[in-house]
């Protein structure tokens, strides 16, 4: 794992507003989900089987689909950002002094015994990260989350992108504002 990431980790994770942020979005997945079963089974099936049938045809995932897909990978990159502890149990935000908490239910992702194992924490959220941004990176969920992560972060995410891909750019920091 590169030490930007150990650095980022470590100060996100320090930040309880930070781990607010994240259990309110992943209230806002949780939602996104809901409509999307919700949608699935307020079809007919034979309109979904002719849909389907139609797509297959045009070789088209089905949006709908899609969007679960990218729905899942979005909590992959939280999962892995929290050593498997959203998939495993949850994440829970503390307000209030200590008197209200908020937990979200389990989320997609590997768990804790898979990154306690792997340390594949960095590499995961690159794949995720990578995969959203070329099939959907104008999706209003993708653009929370890279909010939430902060600009340095997600600037260090797009320079490996772009290495993975072949582009050799390097970004520096001076006073917060990146150069090329």
């Amino acid at each position: 794992m590169p030490n930007e990431y150990y650095l980022f980790k470590r100060n996100f994770l320090a930040s309880p507003d930070n781990e607010s942020l994240v259990v309110q979005f992943l209230h806002l997945c949780e939602k996104e989900k809901a409509k999307f079963f919700q949608r699935f089974i307020n079809e007919s099936v034979d309109d979904y089987k002719i849909k389907t049938l139609n797509e297959m045809n045009n070789v088209h995932q089905e949006p709908q689909s899609s969007q679960l897909d990218l729905i899942r990978m979005l909590e992959d990159i939280v999962d892995s950002l929290y050593d498997g502890q959203s998939f495993s149990q949850g994440l829970v935000s503390i307000n209030d002094n200590n008197s209200y908490a908020v937990k979200t239910q389990k989320t997609a992702g590997h768990g804790c015994e898979y990154f306690s194992n792997t340390g594949f924490q960095f590499e995961e959220i690159l794949a995720n990260y990578q995969a959203i941004k070329l099939t959907d990176p104008k999706n209003e969920l993708f653009v929370l989350l890279k909010n939430i992560l902060g600009a340095k972060f997600i600037s260090f995410l797009e320079q490996r992108c772009s290495e993975i891909c072949g582009k050799k750019s390097k970004i520096e920091f001076n006073n917060n504002i990146s150069k090329k």
